[in-house]
């Protein structure tokens, strides 16, 4: 048994490398002569693939980088042949999802960097296609980051009006704005 694949036979071995006859049941191999067998295996049209989701955090891990936990609730399941490249839809890049009462926004330039040879790279999180395997599965991940509210509070006497930064992507540079009565004065930011 093969994952992702329906056994299709077993075939002789031609002296160019190409597959020969097949063997059918209750063929007879003379035993003194050499043969070289291979089995067939057809990829399945039926194997199934995953679209996962990942939210930040926001903790890092030894080496600054973010450290992403499953939000399963919003995997999704496809079908696809054995071997065919998968994409994640479109429909299932959301623009934002809501968990565990914080909400996240898809970030399409998720990355962490990774060291190999002592060389450290800068690699996307996000995999939005693959080929489709039976074993392990294919696994396309989809990652989101943090929405950030900046409330700001007036102190002291002075009245005026203040323009909060509500929902604010994690990595942005956001703007608050104030704007003091008339006759009052802002003292310190």
């Amino acid at each position: 048994q093969k994952p992702g694949y329906n056994f299709n036979g077993w075939y002789f071995v031609n002296t160019d490398g190409r597959l020969g006859a097949r063997i059918n049941s209750g063929d007879t191999l003379r035993l003194y002569e050499e043969h070289t067998l291979k089995a067939q295996w057809i990829p399945r049209d039926d194997t199934k693939y995953t679209v996962d989701y990942y939210v930040n955090s926001g903790n890092k891990d030894a080496n600054g980088n973010y450290i992403y936990r499953p939000a399963t609730a919003f995997n999704q399941t496809g079908v696809g042949t054995t071997e065919a490249t998968a994409t994640v839809p479109d429909g299932d890049k959301l623009a934002e999802l809501t968990t565990g009462g914080k909400t996240y926004w898809y970030n399409p330039e998720s990355s962490h960097v990774a060291t190999v040879d002592d060389v450290q790279t800068v690699v996307n999180n996000n995999i939005l296609s693959g080929a489709i395997t039976g074993s392990p599965n294919l696994s396309l991940k989809l990652y989101y980051d943090r929405y950030f509210d900046v409330n700001v509070k007036p102190e002291g006497d002075g009245e005026g009006t203040v323009q909060e930064a509500l929902k604010q992507k994690e990595g942005s540079t956001p703007t608050v704005s104030w704007k003091a009565k008339e006759g009052s004065h802002v003292a310190r930011v």
